[in-house]
């Protein structure tokens, strides 16, 4: 019997409590930067999903005011501090809104910034206009700008 158990305790197939504690700790290791570069890339995603966002909001802007500008010989734009959007009236009175209200949209022409103390109507008297459009997504801060200029032919 004594030979047996002799036998026994020299084959040492099982894991002692040093292995078994190195196999979590790298086990926790691997975790945690799997987790880390799940967690950059999707905060990565998300900043350039909302700045995708942005641009596609300014270049539908751009888009409106230069088909409105196309078809009207006149018309103003505002800024409604209530809505939070800006709004374009047309030489017939008509009204149509030009931002979304879930963005902080700044726009400025020639120079000028539209707000509520300052409508800005275009004529047509000048022949091209110098616009300035930045939006800001308040949720995650992200920014973009656009610079364009619109004429009549």
């Amino acid at each position: 019997m004594r030979k047996r158990f002799g036998e026994f305790m020299k084959n040492k197939s099982g894991l002692t409590l040093i292995e078994l504690l190195a196999a979590l700790a790298i086990g926790t290791i691997v975790i945690g930067l799997a987790f880390s570069v799940l967690h950059s890339s999707m905060k990565t995603y998300q900043k350039t999903e909302s700045q995708q966002l942005l641009q596609q909001e300014a270049n539908l802007m751009m888009t409106q005011l230069r088909n409105i500008h196309q078809n009207n010989s006149s018309y103003s734009i505002e800024f409604d501090s209530v809505e939070n959007i800006y709004l374009i009236t047309l030489s017939d009175g008509s009204k149509q809104s030009f931002s979304q209200s879930k963005y902080k949209t700044e726009i400025s022409i020639n120079g000028q910034p539209v707000s509520t103390a300052k409508i800005v109507t275009i004529g047509s008297n000048m022949k091209q206009y110098k616009i300035v459009i930045k939006i800001t997504d308040p949720r995650t801060n992200n920014k973009f700008t656009i610079k364009t200029g619109i004429s009549r032919l």
